[in-house]
């Protein structure tokens, strides 16, 4: 019986089911079971936290740069 890392249910024989290991050298170290379905929402999740963060470091160094660009142009302020 193996339960599923994201939903917490059991994954029935059958089921479209997602495997991912965990490696440190050519030792698995864990299996992480998924629902396929359930592998997807937590992909996206992962995924859109990701960019959220890429988006976040892009914002902190360009703001600068655009505030200044506005203030020279009398844009702001």
């Amino acid at each position: 019986m193996e339960i599923c890392h994201y939903c917490k249910k059991e994954i029935i024989e059958g089921d479209k089911e997602v495997i991912l290991q965990t490696k440190k050298g050519d030792l698995i170290m864990q299996d992480l079971h998924f629902h396929y379905n359930c592998w997807l929402e937590d992909y996206n999740e992962s995924l859109d936290k990701k960019v959220k963060a890429y988006a976040d470091k892009f914002m902190s160094f360009a703001k600068p740069a655009v505030e200044k660009a506005f203030l020279e142009r009398g844009i702001l302020g």
